[in-house]
């Protein structure tokens, strides 16, 4: 018979709703023998209800977790002495779920999930950091304690840890621009005057008007941002994206990727419409899909979204599924604020899959991707990518 508590902590681990404490508590039961065969069960369960499985190769479960459990989770909490792969893991199971270091693993083409236990070291990851430039100038650093008012004319701005909040004050006259910049190692949130929701991601800059008037909202984005745009009858919003192209929008939410260093600017719709206009060419995009536009030329292609994909930075994640290694540092020096030397000459292996934890600790990601062929050493700021 299933022990009620083991299955309760389960389902809230699989639903992603768990406490600290009702991790740390499953973790320690599965570390305990007598719920081997108990744990075994429930997981046969979640693959017949859809969970997706793959054959996983005789060993390679067993350097995976050695790796990580040897990384991720501290010596002191005892997580690391009292849990003993099952039996069922490395006589090649169907599915394997390590919930001892919050990791789901399956074998290539594979996924692996690692959910943050480390401790801070050197290459922490990013945090609410930012900096308000107000229309005279002035700066105003912002951080994930930061509680304060700032009064910019007619113009109330909040700040409460890592949220930025606008309140219109009607006063056309009055209106002046600001710029939010969220350095390298940072992320913000910011809500605009006309209630229109923004998360900023490392390295970007959003320009935007202290009050909307007239018959259009007008922003201009540097970098990445998700964006929830509060529906206006008769004044559409736009974003000018790098000064190249804009994106129209009706009330509706999405995501534009457009960093300097990257080869295209990506428009992914998830609801709403919005029209992508580049050079003499637009596009109207329909909710599920995304308008790749070249940095080089300016031509644009509408292909279908992975939406969990491209949104992975918002909710906390590193998307490996087909994202090749480059694609991938950088999006590591933007996050740990570190600096790339790639050594490799392409020899690295780049078949992985999967999606890692923004909130683990850079060496612990390194780490991960060790499994995959891909070795590295850090040497200050630096990461230097080795040939095989």
């Amino acid at each position: 018979m299933l022990n009620e508590r083991l299955l309760y902590l389960m389902d809230r681990y699989v639903q992603q709703q768990q406490t600290e404490g009702e991790m740390a508590e499953l973790r320690l039961m599965l570390g305990d023998e007598q719920y081997e065969d108990q744990v075994k069960m429930l997981i046969d369960q979640y693959s017949a209800q859809g969970l997706p499985t793959y054959k996983m190769r005789e060993g390679t479960s067993t350097e995976i977790l050695e790796t990580i459990l040897g990384t991720a989770a501290p010596a002191t909490q005892g997580v690391v002495r009292s849990i003993r792969p099952f039996r069922y893991i490395w006589w090649a199971a169907a599915v394997v779920v390590l919930c001892g270091a919050g990791i789901y693993i399956w074998q290539r083409p594979a996924r692996v999930e690692v959910a943050a236990t480390a401790g801070r070291q050197p290459g922490t990851p990013g945090s609410n950091k930012a900096i308000l430039t107000l229309a005279d100038g002035a700066e105003v650093a912002l951080d994930d304690k930061g509680n304060q008012q700032i009064q910019q004319g007619t113009t109330a701005i909040h700040q409460q840890n890592g949220l930025l909040q606008y309140h219109e004050s009607g006063d056309a006259a009055s209106v002046s621009y600001n710029t939010l910049y969220v350095p390298r190692g940072g992320q913000f949130q910011l809500v605009l005057p006309d209630g229109s929701k923004v998360w900023l991601n490392a390295a970007s800059r959003l320009k935007y008007p202290t009050a909307f008037s007239g018959d259009s909202r007008v922003v201009e984005l540097q970098g990445e941002a998700y964006f929830e745009v509060a529906q206006r009858a008769g004044q559409p919003f736009s974003v000018k994206v790098n000064n190249r192209e804009i994106v129209e929008v009706l009330g509706t939410s999405f995501n534009i990727m457009s960093y300097s260093d990257e080869n295209k600017s990506v428009t992914t719709l998830v609801t709403g419409i919005v029209k992508v206009i580049s050079g003499g060419s637009q596009q109207k995009l329909r909710p599920g899909q995304q308008a790749l536009v070249n940095r080089h030329n300016g031509t644009m292609t509408v292909l279908p979204a992975d939406i969990d994909r491209a949104l992975a930075w918002k909710t906390g994640f590193f998307e490996l599924d087909n994202t090749d290694l480059p694609t991938l540092m950088r999006q590591l020096s933007r996050w740990y604020d570190v600096e790339i030397i790639d050594q490799s000459e392409g020899n690295t292996a780049e078949a992985f899959g999967g999606r890692i934890s923004r909130t683990l600790n850079l060496r612990d990601v390194l780490h991960v991707l060790e499994q995959y062929g891909v070795h590295s050493r850090i040497e200050s700021n630096k990461v230097i990518i080795l040939a095989q």
